[in-house]
């Protein structure tokens, strides 16, 4: 280039390449001025054209493309010709394209000699074959001899995903290690407290008191083992709540009883009478009381007062963070603890953080991930030296709890005892379920799958002696489960109610049982009381003669 100096034809079509002053006319004075321009522009294209990065000059309104540099040119695939015939949308897909345009139109509308830089996270860029790649892009307003352009440049970021996906793939197998090891310590202490307990019962036969002490310990230890697998659950994706209306006064009370006992704090309550109910698993807000009230219980060492109280909250009553406009019923949990630093408090519902040596910083990530499934909100306000207060607030229901059903086991079946149909594919639990429901009165019949389910349903009406509820596991191994025999056990029937019961808490038909035709929920395990309640309800409605 440098040798067409007197040509001024070459050097007008130079001119125009770099500042694009159109077809403007400049006098042969300026050419040596241009030239010594046209040399500093070349070493800075050289080290442009050396860049990992794509270099682009675009040229306003359009966003045509007026330059490019050689890695623009290899990380699209095109040559430079090529490039320069497409606009600055078309390097995008087409679901891009508003999103680019919206931060190009503030570009133009930026106001002369300004410098702005924008960046477009996570974009992607279309190459020639159609594939596509992210990219990290830059783009600045530039104003060169009056006329306006932007330079974008973007940066490839595959690798740094990959990186990032590795390292976070790594973490993840990390924490999940010491969740893991975390639930099979408090599972074995479990089974452990379960096998010691019934050893000590088959040792103390002689001594049925004592026996029957001892098989109640290894019950309860069993529903804490129910305890363990629900926290699982509760990090598994989909763990939606299985619900029922109910006052929330019941488990306060029994979570500070389980909770304070044998602690040196002392309970300070107070719960209206006219508490509204709420539609929550009981299960999991009662894990959630007891974790936020381990919280406070050990944030006084040396003893205190845990001061809990409940209050109804109307719709727009109080402007809590993230809080729904709807009714709500709102718990205060407050401990005269230190309080939590402000260095640890961002993180207080991180999974795994933890500022106790033995903790493993569960509890309150659980509560957490409870609380946002059931549409709620748990908040934390703390003062160093003061203490710590959590408000967990959850929607208040429509509908009046069902706390209490009829006592009467036969009701609603007339004179004669309920006829249960009990379906599961474990003989064990079968038979046991068997005895059971005989020695609560009911008339039982166990099968082991929907297709014996639904024989046997279809022989008892056939004989005038239907069933009044049929109780089925979700999932049969090689046999037909429970969501697909509850549609042909009702057109048997329409009468029969049908209860579901599984410990696939995950799966949608225990989450929203009434939408597959079920009629109520078990989750296993459960305790004689709970499915004596439930047999009790139905049968209380009086959906049968």
């Amino acid at each position: 280039m440098a040798g067409s100096k007197d040509n001024s034809q070459d050097w007008e079509a130079l001119r125009r390449r770099i500042i694009g002053l159109g077809e403007r006319s400049i006098h042969k004075s300026y050419y040596p001025q241009l030239q010594q321009r046209f040399e500093e522009l070349r070493r800075s294209r050289a080290l442009l054209d050396g860049s990992s990065e794509g270099i682009f000059l675009l040229r306003p309104p359009e966003a045509r493309l007026v330059d490019v540099n050689e890695s623009a040119c290899l990380q699209l695939g095109y040559t430079c010709p090529e490039l320069l015939k497409l606009t600055f949308f078309d390097l995008f897909r087409p679901q891009d394209v508003p999103r680019v345009r919206e931060i190009w139109e503030t570009l133009e509308n930026n106001v002369q000699g300004r410098s702005i830089r924008f960046k477009l996270l996570r974009s992607e860029f279309l190459c020639s074959d159609n594939t596509g790649f992210p990219v990290n892009i830059s783009m600045r307003c530039v104003v060169f001899d009056t006329e306006k352009y932007v330079v974008a440049v973007a940066r490839d970021i595959t690798e740094r995903l990959r990186m990032e996906s590795d390292l976070l793939r790594i973490q993840k197998l990390e924490s999940l290690g010491i969740f893991a090891g975390g639930i099979a310590h408090d599972f074995n202490n479990c089974l452990t407290a379960v096998m010691n307990q019934i050893s000590l019962a088959k040792m103390r036969l002689e001594d049925p008191q004592e026996a029957l002490g001892r098989l109640i310990l290894a019950e309860k230890a069993c529903l804490q083992a129910k305890d363990l697998t629900q926290q699982l659950l509760t990090f598994a994706k989909g763990g939606d709540p299985v619900r029922r209306t109910i006052s929330i006064a019941g488990l306060i009370a029994d979570a500070l009883q389980l909770v304070l006992a044998g602690a040196n704090v002392k309970p300070v309550l107070s719960v209206p009478d006219d508490l509204w109910p709420v539609n929550v698993d009981p299960g999991q807000i009662s894990q959630v009381l007891h974790n936020v009230l381990i919280n406070a219980v050990q944030a006084m060492p040396g003893g205190g007062v845990v001061r809990v109280s409940a209050r109804n909250v109307p719709a727009g009553a109080e402007d809590l963070p993230l809080m729904p406009v709807k009714d709500h019923v709102c718990l205060n949990i407050e401990d005269n603890g230190p309080g939590v630093s402000q260095e640890h408090l961002p993180r207080i519902f991180d999974p795994y953080f933890t500022t106790k040596p033995s903790g493993r910083g569960l509890g309150l990530a659980a509560s957490h991930s409870i609380i946002r499934k059931h549409e709620g909100l748990i908040h934390v306000e703390t003062q160093e030296g003061v203490g710590t207060v959590f408000t967990i607030c959850l929607p208040a229901a429509e509908e009046t709890a069902d706390d209490e059903w009829p006592a009467d086991a036969s009701s609603g079946a007339g004179d004669r005892a309920a006829r249960i149909l009990f379906m599961d594919d474990e003989k064990m639990i079968r038979e046991s379920m068997e005895e059971i429901l005989k020695g609560l009165g009911y008339c039982a019949t166990t099968v082991r799958d929907g297709r014996e389910a639904v024989e046997a349903l279809r022989k008892a009406v056939e004989e005038s002696r239907s069933f009044d509820v049929v109780i089925m596991d979700l999932t049969v191994p090689g046999g037909m489960g429970g969501a697909l025999a509850v549609r042909e056990l009702k057109a048997i029937d329409p009468r029969i109610r049908a209860v579901v019961s599984s410990g696939y808490a995950m799966a949608p038909a225990m989450a929203r049982h009434v939408e597959h035709g079920f009629d109520a929920v078990l989750p296993k395990p459960y305790a004689v009381a709970e499915l004596h309640q439930v047999l009790q309800r139905l049968l209380g409605e009086g959906t049968k003669g």
